[in-house]
């Protein structure tokens, strides 16, 4: 192996028993390798059987397939998630929007984002939310919302503060730009 300690994947592969705990993580190592139709062929083998509607692994699905520009099932699997309480706030739900949007459903797409758009909650959803806006020529709304986020930092407790202190920058780093370019 040229004496790199690290394995292929697929060698990997070869040495796990084939259940859907392992082809959920190997999907996993695929997606983090971003080998995203490996990962759609795994997360899709394991919905059989008794996991036919596990959510966590649909919700995966979700992001899967629209990392692998497979639009149409991420929004298959986002429909058959909607009403599922964990997804209502999981971050492959901005998959899901963008897979509608990409689908030419707009509308969808947007009353998805509107969903998550919850305040003091959802930092990285409200910011996608924002592109969304910006990107269907709504800059002044983008350019709000992005000022509400940049509000609710400042009124967190300082150990909040520290934990979406990474947000916060990614936030006013999106709002310049914005603000720069109109």
């Amino acid at each position: 192996m040229n004496g790199d300690r690290s394995m292929d994947l697929s060698e990997q592969e070869l040495e796990l028993p084939n259940t859907i705990s392992t082809r959920t993580q190997l999907a996993e190592k695929y997606m983090d390798k971003r080998r995203y139709k490996e990962a759609v062929e795994l997360f899709t083998s394991c919905l059989e059987g008794f996991n036919k509607n596990d959510p966590v692994i649909m919700k995966r699905s979700v992001l899967a397939n629209y990392l692998a520009r497979d639009h149409q099932q991420a929004v298959y699997y986002g429909e058959l998630l909607k009403d599922d309480r964990h997804f209502q706030s999981a971050e492959e739900k901005i998959a899901y929007a963008w897979a509608l949007f990409e689908t030419g459903e707009k509308e969808k797409a947007e009353e998805v984002f509107k969903e998550m758009n919850e305040r003091y909650s959802n930092y990285p959803q409200r910011m996608e939310y924002a592109r969304f806006l910006d990107i269907n020529a709504r800059k002044l709304e983008a350019i709000e919302l992005l000022e509400v986020l940049i509000e609710e930092y400042e009124q967190m407790e300082p150990y909040e503060r520290r934990l979406k202190r990474n947000t916060h920058k990614d936030v006013k780093a999106m709002y310049k730009s914005m603000k720069r370019v109109g």
